[in-house]
């Protein structure tokens, strides 16, 4: 295959008045850079990335709006009065949008079940801390435990 790919590359070389081989870049043949291409390309103007939205997206484990000015409105301020002050959080939400509308479950284990998978927390399997896994839910990642990805993947 590899002798195909060079007798290819030869081929095209010839067909367009290049002499010298792959890697060479003068008439001396040191073989250094490669020929210069057989017809110009046109200049490309550099463009601008397509605009896409900025998510940001911050998740803390057993953080309830009593901890911080986040989320403590005026008329909360004497049920929650020691909160603490959140100024940069603040700025992003000033800024951006605060999501205000969200549930959780009563244990973490489960929230964060729910977080990892995408699944409602009651399909998840995961009720209890992982260090009581069940048959059917594992340990994190343990599906993947033999399984070949192509090249282009990241392998566990």
């Amino acid at each position: 295959m590899k002798i195909l790919i060079q007798l290819g590359v030869l081929a095209v070389a010839l067909m367009f008045g290049q002499t010298a081989i792959a890697g060479d870049d003068s008439d001396t043949g040191d073989g250094m850079q490669p020929p210069p291409l057989p017809f110009p390309f046109p200049e490309m103007e550099p463009q601008e990335p397509p605009k896409r939205p900025n998510i940001i997206v911050i998740m803390a484990d057993d953080y309830g709006k009593d901890v911080a000015n986040l989320y403590n409105t005026a008329t909360e301020a004497d049920v929650f009065p020691d909160t603490a002050p959140t100024p940069a959080l603040e700025s992003l939400a000033d800024s951006g949008v605060l999501f205000t509308n969200a549930w959780a479950q009563p244990a973490c284990t489960t929230t964060r079940g729910a977080r990892s998978t995408g699944k409602l927390p009651s399909t998840t399997g995961i009720s209890f801390p992982l260090g009581r896994q069940t048959p059917r839910v594992g340990a994190p990642g343990s599906r993947f435990e033999g399984v070949e990805f192509p090249p282009t993947m990241i392998n566990p």
